[in-house]
């Protein structure tokens, strides 16, 4: 998401380092130099929730491929597991609001993000479709703090902005 939504701000190539991104993706991800900017987003581990309808053919499969030499017509035959096509999973990031001024900027880069990542892929062989995800019923919700029911509403319409449906 750091990488997508850092090259859409720039709008060129971005280089290998995370510290010469734009400000708002910093904010977002943090920094590791000088001036060190902590992480506003915290990721989370996202969990099966649908192992129950998965159950009969499995949650992971096997999927044979092969190249072939160009130069020698030699076949390389290898075996690639991923997560079977209609795998769901929760997911919960959670925001720090520090600066007020820059809440709805920042969920807006985070929607950002979250489209972005819909039109690429997690992982490898994403030119091959794997990896892709969609991300709906988004729920935002106050932890802590005096953040009002109005704007959480904006909020999560940001979001449902770039929610898709599942497949």
């Amino acid at each position: 998401m750091r990488v997508l939504l850092s090259r859409s701000i720039e709008r060129k190539l971005i280089e290998n380092e995370p510290n010469k991104d734009p400000d708002e993706v910093k904010r977002l991800f943090g920094t590791s130099k000088n001036p060190i900017q902590y992480s506003r987003l915290q990721f989370f581990d996202a969990f099966l929730i649908n192992a129950d309808e998965l159950k009969d053919i499995g949650t992971t499969e096997v999927k044979f491929e092969n190249t072939i030499s160009r130069s020698t017509s030699v076949a390389n035959p290898r075996q690639i597991e991923r997560v079977v096509r209609g795998a769901k999973f929760a997911f919960m990031l959670t925001y720090e609001a520090v600066e007020e001024k820059d809440i709805e900027k920042d969920f807006k880069n985070i929607a950002k993000a979250i489209e972005l990542l819909q039109a690429d892929y997690l992982g490898g062989h994403g030119t091959r479709g794997y990896g892709r995800v969609v991300f709906y019923d988004f729920n935002v919700e106050r932890v802590a703090g005096d953040i009002d029911d109005e704007r959480l509403s904006t909020l999560n319409a940001c979001l449902d902005k770039v929610a898709q449906k599942p497949a």
